[in-house]
């Protein structure tokens, strides 16, 4: 699209409601605006989210995405961030610390790293660590156990496949 006429729509007042909200709280520059922006379209329109709306946290003075992943499954927090921001540890505590909505309790909150092309890759942040399922416990969930028996009964079937089709085949 030609820049000029982006700044004569943007002139006229042909913006996005929700741009014109997130740009009201006057919290980010022209360039953060816009990657909410494509976060929250991304969020209502490829991934199909419910009932996404835009948070202030004060304490950290940055907005914040919520919204139900689908009908039934609880409101989520998202944190748009670009994908050149380094993010420590301790920023990490601070987005599952402040990053909250009333009514709404939750222990984690989802990253949402965004790239100038409009990639967005999303991943979920929780406090504290998650215990790894043990390798046992693994093995007999997936039910990936090789049985011997198994494997030569099937070859025996596809080697007399084999011969009854050249039989008949020539």
């Amino acid at each position: 699209m030609d820049s000029s006429v982006t700044n004569r729509n943007l002139m006229e007042g042909n913006v996005h409601p929700m741009l014109r909200q997130i740009q009201s709280y006057g919290v980010c520059s022209e360039a953060e605006s816009h990657m909410i922006f494509q976060v929250y379209l991304d969020l209502c329109e490829v991934q199909n989210w419910w009932n996404v709306r835009i948070h202030m946290c004060p304490q950290l003075y940055l907005l914040f995405l919520s919204g139900h992943p689908n009908c039934t499954q609880p409101r989520e927090i998202v944190l748009p961030i670009d994908c050149l921001k380094e993010v420590s540890p301790q920023d990490l505590k601070q987005y599952t610390t402040y990053l909250k909505i009333d009514k709404c309790p939750t222990e984690s909150l989802t990253l949402a790293v965004y790239e100038t092309d409009s990639t967005i890759v999303y991943m979920k942040v929780q406090a504290g660590l998650l215990r790894p399922s043990s390798p046992c416990t693994e093995a007999n969930s997936t039910k990936l156990s090789w049985d011997r028996s198994q494997f030569l009964q099937l070859e025996e079937k596809n080697l007399y496949l084999q011969e009854y089709q050249q039989k008949f085949t020539g």
